[in-house]
């Protein structure tokens, strides 16, 4: 796989599973997806997330998320599909992440096995998302409540509605809320997250996620819808392409 490939899916695969792994209000009677990015809970997190920019359905990405230095040198995985040995790439400049490309099928149980160094850490069944469709206003004002609305074929485990804000690169603030697996629409609050004065840019998400935690091996299956919004002819305008994302990807890829 290119570098440049590689490092566009690191960044938008990362973006997509920072958004439903970690963060999340507790306190709402809502399922609330373990925090796996503590290594307490999990060692290694292999994700499924679904990335229309990609020619095949679904990056996998894989991470060693314990503690940096009880990762053995020369590291070898395996990753297995319903049998199928998945082709994986690591990444050189940090060791422990992998990322490959497969054929995934929304709403699909697959079987997942999991080996280090030829010995089998995991074994089990993880259900692909249904991937929701979702409506996003052309406009809002971050003062004042807004709502968005989607629809799904059936329920997932989990369901999180995020709000960013940003400003360059050293201002950030971001709201997070656990939904109810049947919730269709969810209205963000106002002032929800900061706004840095002129220059501040929004970002309003939803993201579906499926969890199997295995001898602490995380196995997660997500698809994150997302709109943009930055400051045209006095008011926020919005671009579903999650240019956020994308732009990293490339401060990243001109170090």
């Amino acid at each position: 796989m290119k570098k440049t490939l590689f490092m566009e899916l690191l960044v938008l695969t990362l973006f997509t599973f920072l958004l439903s792994a970690c963060g999340g209000n507790q306190d709402n009677g809502n399922p609330t997806m373990p925090d796996i990015c503590n290594p307490a809970i999990a060692d290694w997190v292999i994700s499924f997330t679904s990335l229309h920019e990609a020619k095949e359905d679904h990056v996998i990405f894989i991470y060693w998320n314990g503690v940096h230095s009880q990762l053995p040198q020369n590291t070898q995985v395996q990753l297995k599909i319903n049998g199928e040995e998945i082709p994986l790439d690591s990444c050189q400049f940090e060791p422990g992440n992998y990322l490959g490309l497969y054929n995934l099928n929304s709403g699909t149980t697959y079987r997942i096995e999991f080996s280090v160094n030829n010995i089998l850490k995991a074994q089990t069944d993880l259900r692909m998302v249904y991937q929701a469709s979702a409506n996003f206003p052309n406009t809002f004002n971050p003062a004042s409540s807004f709502a968005i609305d989607w629809s799904l074929s059936a329920n997932n485990q989990y369901q999180i509605a995020v709000l960013s804000s940003w400003h360059d690169e050293d201002q950030e603030d971001e709201y997070h809320k656990d939904l109810s697996p049947s919730a269709r629409s969810y209205t963000f609050p106002a002032n929800a997250v900061q706004n840095f004065g002129s220059g501040t840019e929004y970002g309003v998400y939803l993201t579906q996620a499926n969890l199997k935690l295995v001898n602490k091996i995380a196995c997660l299956s997500t698809h994150t819808l997302g709109a943009d919004y930055y400051m045209k002819n006095g008011e926020l305008d919005f671009d579903r392409t999650m240019l956020r994302a994308r732009n990293l990807s490339k401060q990243l890829l001109d170090r």
